[in-house]
């Protein structure tokens, strides 16, 4: 019964240019396979005297003791591979990807937005304006037509005033005028009367009488929109010219659309050091993490541990 070192069976794989402990596609792996030759000097280094712990016949090939000794490491590996995924996580963990002071980092991101739409439908409308202006014996007329919306306004109101006599009188008395002339004789030097006119007019009354009937005042005012017309006609008559002149204005339905939009976006970072630890304690777990945390010596050593036989 025979058992072979690690040193002899790193140079059985150094001769078949294959890895010492085998390969395979975990994550963790990739690093061990991309570089194999390095770790297995490593591992060789720190375990060449320890023995492989199953008992081989004599006749066992090398070849046979290396395909076990691979499989048993390989087992190994993929019943631990949870565990050894998980602290692969830990050892590939970029610098910047934690704080080794502040034990909290939190980044809320909130975004909003904004979208509102308006659309005015405005109804059709036609507008038309005809005139004719005869002159000779001449004639103007004029007439024109508004079609718009859909409201009717009706206005009515009456007013009544009864009959009515206003009288006005103006009495004036009996009056008396005279009118004398005086006249200075040659050989005196006080005046004599000349003529006298006496005018006697009597007593007149002068009365105005006006009369109104009864009187009636109405008013109705219809205002029509929807099926709203309008029209206006006049007409002047004179001599012998007719001038025409027609003019129409059409507008269809209007619509407007008014659209806009928005976003706001807001990120809120908050981060420091929470609980009783200090900076110090901090600093000095990392310390001690990275001190003594070796992912493939932790691998190595377990191999180790299961597999292997100190001489």
């Amino acid at each position: 019964m025979k058992q072979l070192s690690v040193n002899n069976i790193y140079k059985y794989s150094k001769t078949q240019e294959v890895p010492l402990l085998g390969t395979n596609n975990y994550d963790f792996w990739a690093p061990y396979t991309a570089a194999f030759s390095v770790f297995d000097r490593y591992f060789r280094d720190r375990f060449k005297s320890w023995l492989y712990w199953p008992e081989f016949d004599n006749d066992e090939s090398a070849d046979d003791i290396y395909d076990d000794f691979v499989e048993s490491i390989q087992a190994h590996l993929t019943i631990n591979s949870k565990r050894y995924s998980e602290l692969y996580k830990v050892h590939t963990l970029a610098a910047d990807a934690y704080d080794i002071v502040n034990n909290y980092d939190l980044t809320e991101t909130h975004t909003a937005t904004r979208s509102d739409s308006a659309t005015i439908i405005s109804g059709s409308r036609s507008d038309s304006m005809s005139g004719s202006d005869t002159i000779g014996g001449h004639t103007d007329s004029r007439s024109a037509s508004n079609i718009s919306g859909s409201r009717t306004d009706t206005e009515s109101g009456s007013a009544t005033d009864g009959s009515r006599q206003d009288s006005t009188s103006v009495t004036n008395g009996a009056q008396t005028t005279t009118t004398e002339n005086q006249i200075e004789g040659f050989n005196s030097s006080a005046y004599q009367d000349a003529d006298k006119t006496t005018l006697t007019a009597g007593a007149h009354t002068d009365t105005t009488n006006v009369s109104k009937g009864a009187q009636t005042n109405s008013s109705s005012n219809t205002l029509n929109k929807g099926e709203q017309t309008d029209t206006i006609d006049d007409s002047t008559t004179y001599g012998a010219r007719t001038d025409s002149h027609t003019e129409s204005s059409t507008k269809g339905q209007q619509t407007d659309t008014h659209t806009g939009s928005g976003s706001e976006s807001v990120n809120i970072r908050r981060y420091g050091n929470i609980g009783i630890q200090t900076a110090a304690d901090i600093i000095g777990g990392h310390i001690k993490l990275w001190d003594a945390f070796n992912f493939y010596g932790l691998i190595f050593d377990e191999i180790a541990k299961e597999f292997l036989l100190l001489d």
